[in-house]
């Protein structure tokens, strides 16, 4: 009897979610904790994207009780092998929604890291042809990726409040630590009245240096990972073939 109810109930709850998804999602987000939602709503800023952060609570807090009770409902009716089945379901919904906004945070800040330095040097060269307003309307269009879309806002802001204001603004919403220490810098420039040009040469050279010792880091830890994947592969080899023999052994002992 029981078994017979499980499926129809699964199917029940997921056509449930599926036709009220949104309602379902906010009301159990509404009850995750506090530190996960602040830390999502932080996230969302960053990444300028418009979702409710109570929505991904919800699908991480949700996708994991309805997985822990379909491990439940799955023990009782077949057993504890077709339980971890609910018990996988529950991880990748409490992994993968804060996993998927982490990812996403990493390439932001990897496509602000590359063109860091090209921005930096750019600006050393419009400034000195033009001025330091000129240079940081005129470098957007030579950047790609996020860094491009900063500068276009930052542009914008430009339009209506003052320079210092707009470059605040822009390190902010950039959240990288080189980019609010160029801010400062110009922002140091443009108070005290000292010469920008001369500021952001010595700063444009420290930062290609900083680049050129981040590639030399990188490019002498990639043999240690491929170490790491060799070892790793080579023992998920070793239980693919050892885990079968011992079972087989055992299989064979309690048969007499």
């Amino acid at each position: 009897m029981i078994e017979a109810l499980v499926p129809a109930a699964l199917i029940a709850i997921t056509v449930f979610a599926w036709l009220y998804p949104g309602n379902i999602m906010l009301s159990i987000g509404a009850r995750a904790p506090d530190d996960w939602k602040i830390r999502y709503n932080n996230y969302i800023q960053l990444l300028d994207i418009h979702i409710s952060p109570e929505l991904i609570a919800g699908i991480r807090l949700g996708g994991f009780v309805f997985g822990m009770v379909t491990a439940v409902l799955l023990w009782v009716s077949y057993g504890p092998l077709w339980a971890l089945l609910g018990v996988l379901i529950a991880f990748i919904f409490f992994l993968v929604p804060e996993q998927y906004l982490v990812r996403r945070e990493k390439k932001r800040i990897a496509e602000l890291s590359r063109e860091f330095p090209t921005m930096v040097t750019l600006v050393q060269v419009f400034s000195k042809a033009a001025d330091l307003y000129k240079a940081m309307d005129i470098v957007r269009f030579a950047v790609t990726g996020e860094m491009q879309r900063q500068l276009y806002r930052l542009a914008t802001e430009m339009t209506v409040y003052s320079m210092p204001v707009a470059l605040d603004n822009f390190a902010r919403r950039c959240n990288y630590l080189p980019i609010s220490n160029f801010v400062s810098v110009l922002q140091y420039g443009i108070n005290s009245g000292a010469d920008v040009d001369s500021i952001l040469d010595s700063f444009s050279n420290r930062v290609y240096e900083n680049r050129v010792n981040e590639v030399k880091r990188n490019i002498k830890a990639r043999p240690t990972v491929m170490v790491i994947i060799a070892g790793a592969m080579a023992f998920i080899f070793v239980l693919l073939l050892v885990v079968p023999m011992f079972t087989n052994i055992i299989t064979k002992l309690n048969s007499f």
